[in-house]
């Protein structure tokens, strides 16, 4: 692997093993399989140390209409419904990406949380393809 940066304070080695992305068994499709595909992408761009923001995929599909005590209990720590697919945070800035199908469309808890950001001033953008990736995140500046 070709080594474009030099980082400070974390070794390649240890950001590599931090964010190493197991293969997938079986062969999905649709959002899944972008949000695998989103995930590939984001780790490979940062252990070369050219992404410039911290990134994160949020687990919706754990209890998301989960009405059980483990449900309840997530949304009582703050489990919010309607989170977008990836966080990023950087100095300065942060945003948010939701990742949808060709056909997909917005529950009314995902439109909320995206009328929030929007008067929060956080950038929020809706992906549905990973040829939308590199200029988003071109545009934001971490990339």
């Amino acid at each position: 692997m070709n080594i474009s940066r030099k980082w400070d304070s974390i070794s390649q080695i240890e950001l590599m093993g931090f964010l190493s992305i197991p293969m997938a068994r079986k062969v999905f499709k649709g959002e899944a399989k972008l949000t695998m595909d989103v995930a590939q992408f984001l780790s490979e761009q940062s252990i070369l140390g050219n992404l410039k923001a911290i990134w994160f995929h949020t687990a919706n599909e754990i209890s998301r209409n989960d009405n059980s005590s483990y449900g309840m209990k997530l949304r009582m720590q703050g489990k919010l419904r309607g989170t977008p697919d990836f966080s990023f945070l950087w100095d300065g800035g942060s945003a948010f990406i939701e990742l949808k199908s060709t056909k997909g469309r917005l529950s009314p808890h995902q439109e909320t949380f995206r009328k929030w950001c929007k008067e929060m001033n956080v950038p929020y953008a809706i992906v549905n393809d990973l040829n939308q990736l590199f200029p988003l995140l071109h545009e934001w500046g971490v990339l």
